[in-house]
């Protein structure tokens, strides 16, 4: 969702997401990859990168999870 819905339609490649979030370009990497699980932090930071909120990222992540 991440990659597919946010990312690459910005053209925004792993590396300006994680200067823009301010997190290590491997936590960046592991969340697209869906090897990170989506934390309340991390919903924050997303959302307020992707003027979302965090209850979406928080929802995308339970999706994922069932």
């Amino acid at each position: 969702m991440l990659v597919e819905e946010f990312m690459t339609p910005m053209n925004l490649t792993q590396s300006a997401l994680a200067q823009a979030t301010g997190v290590q370009r491997k936590h960046v990497n592991e969340q697209c990859n869906n090897r990170r699980n989506a934390t309340a932090a991390t919903t924050l930071i997303l959302a307020r990168v992707f003027g979302t909120s965090p209850d979406f990222w928080l929802n995308v992540q339970r999706r994922n999870d069932l």
